[in-house]
């Protein structure tokens, strides 16, 4: 689990304190001095930072790599009834880096440009594409105002979860380091919003296997669904294409393939079984499953005939991660469960706050049997007393009746998940 979640932390962007100006009649290209006179033929330029130096003293005004005006897109309130998706093209276009260490190209013309419309807390932007990139929120744009840049960051995909973000006009560019031509996604959306997880974007007729990463192609379904939520896997397998599916080399056991969360009993992918990649080293089974696999296990096509698992694997989970993969008939029952679990927490800190006053001035004086003994008596009735006032085995046994309820109604998911995925992969690989 820590290491999916280090996985997943390597996605956010942090801030980058770049200021933006517009390119109005101004090129940065790697062949000489920027000049001036008319806008770059090919539509590109160096990283907006990198045309800002080059740009220092040269008496042009903030803004100036924008061209102005722009003209919204879309709009964003403080809810969405669905994710705003758009798709992205970026031509071939000469890449303006002569050295590794200088920075991305990026379009003049924005990817995005959105309008929020008051201040609105907590919105995702996210971008994705196989290919490798740098991505940019800049705004609000501000005529002659220096622009800030709250989100940027490297790699195939980044997400940023806004804290706030005033009124004013925002875009979105995304900056390259090849000058190949690829596709992208932009998706804003709030943790609340309702997500159709199966959604997909444009995928190539053909994929090489180290572009073989469903996440890229479903921006509706955010890393933490796809970790969290059997619901969410299961959409995501039913929907992908023939070009996106991997297969194990050989049969996989419990130390080739680990189960991501933590079931009592681990039994892996089969040789030729399809499998789709959702981060690095994660996998996706039919039966909704997510494994930790090492690439080397992996290829492109299957030695055999595809083998789809007989049966639900792995279902049994720790109370936390239970609760995590509930679905929506299990919401009522987590609710009781959950209010149930703070009021304990509340009573045991409520009990235990004069003793652990007691406690710790006694561990900051002398050590003696004393000390010793008196520290074991505190703990000993501090405990006995959270355990008759706090209903601890009330607790208790309501978390096993859960547990098992919520194993119950995840293996009915999942057993219905994979004949759905039986019958697609039936489909999709039949030659």
């Amino acid at each position: 689990m820590k290491a999916f979640a280090a996985a997943c932390a390597a996605l956010l962007l942090g801030a980058c304190g770049v200021v933006q100006v517009r390119t109005t009649g101004t090129s940065a290209g790697s062949m000489g001095p920027p000049t001036l006179g008319g806008p770059p033929p090919d539509g590109f330029f160096t990283s907006p930072e990198a045309e800002r130096q080059a740009r220092a003293g040269k008496g042009l005004q903030a803004g100036d790599q924008l061209p102005l005006p722009l003209t919204p897109a879309v709009h964003v309130g403080p809810a969405l009834a669905k994710p705003i998706v758009v798709p992205v093209h970026v031509p071939a276009h000469p890449l303006r880096r002569v050295k590794l260490s200088e920075p991305p190209t990026c379009r003049i013309e924005p990817d995005l440009v959105f309008e929020v419309e008051r201040p609105v807390d907590n919105l995702v932007v996210e971008t994705r594409s196989p290919k490798e990139y740098s991505a940019y929120l800049v705004g609000p744009i501000k005529a002659g105002a220096p622009q800030k840049y709250p989100v940027g960051g490297a790699g195939t995909n980044a997400a940023r979860q806004n804290a706030r973000l005033e009124p004013g006009t925002y875009v979105v560019k995304l900056c390259d380091f090849t000058g190949a031509e690829y596709d992208a996604t932009i998706a804003l959306y709030y943790w609340t919003t309702p997500m159709n997880p199966g959604s997909l974007a444009k995928v190539p007729s053909e994929v090489p296997i180290a572009e073989r990463n469903a996440y890229y192609y479903f921006p509706e379904a955010p890393h933490g669904h796809l970790k969290d939520r059997d619901t969410v896997r299961a959409a995501v397998y039913e929907a992908a294409p023939r070009q996106l599916f991997v297969f194990p080399k050989f049969d996989l056991d419990e130390k080739s393939a680990k189960a991501f969360h933590g079931g009592k009993t681990v039994e892996g992918p089969r040789k030729d079984e399809p499998l789709l990649k959702v981060d690095k080293d994660f996998y996706v089974s039919a039966d909704a499953e997510l494994f930790r696999i090492s690439a080397d296990y992996i290829v492109a096509r299957p030695l055999g005939p595809p083998q789809v698992p007989a049966r639900v694997r792995n279902n049994e989970l720790e109370i936390d991660d239970a609760i995590n993969s509930a679905g929506p008939e299990d919401q009522a029952a987590v609710a009781a469960f959950t209010r149930g679990r703070q009021s304990f927490e509340e009573c045991k800190k409520r009990i235990w706050e004069d003793p652990f006053r007691q406690l710790s001035s006694l561990r900051e004086g002398p050590d003696s049997a004393y000390a010793r003994d008196r520290i074991h008596q505190i703990e000993s009735q501090t405990a006995a007393r959270v355990g008759s006032e706090c209903a601890s085995t009330k607790l208790g046994r309501s978390e096993d009746v859960l547990q098992r309820e919520l194993e119950r109604t995840r293996l009915a998911r999942r057993t219905a998940a994979l004949a759905r995925a039986r019958a697609h992969i039936g489909k999709v690989l039949a030659d």
